[in-house]
């Protein structure tokens, strides 16, 4: 049997081909539940950022999050560690080494069986 470490490694690997770099922030809240318009920093994580424009289908509804997925929806694949644990839905994810600046919106974290995850995105 593979072992999750091994496979991890694997996917390492694979992003340092092309590795982009993402600082991860999330809208603070205060004591009543109401956004303030400022964000925390998560995390930074490295990964690799990429568009699904292959997709033979035109729409995917995922149960719950009630969102339909077009077919050039964006994704961050980037590996399974501590701070890409901490993603949630709705974190902001803005690009740090690149020459154009780009945000987006995580719709799915996509965790993968403790490997790896392939976060879906929505552009803001």
């Amino acid at each position: 049997m593979i072992s999750k470490e091994r496979m991890r490694n694997v996917v390492k690997k694979a992003i340092q081909q092309l590795p982009t770099t993402v600082k991860v922030k999330r809208k603070q809240v205060d004591q009543y539940h109401q956004e303030t318009g400022e964000y925390d920093d998560i995390a930074t994580l490295t990964g690799v950022l990429y568009k699904n424009d292959t997709s033979n289908s035109l729409f995917f509804n995922m149960g719950t999050n009630n969102f339909t997925q077009e077919p050039n929806s964006v994704y961050f694949l980037c590996d399974w560690s501590e701070d890409s644990i901490k993603v949630k839905p709705l974190d902001i994810l803005e690009t740090q080494n690149q020459d154009i600046q780009q945000s987006f919106e995580v719709q799915d974290p996509g965790a993968n069986m403790e490997i790896y995850f392939n976060m879906q995105l929505k552009e803001v």
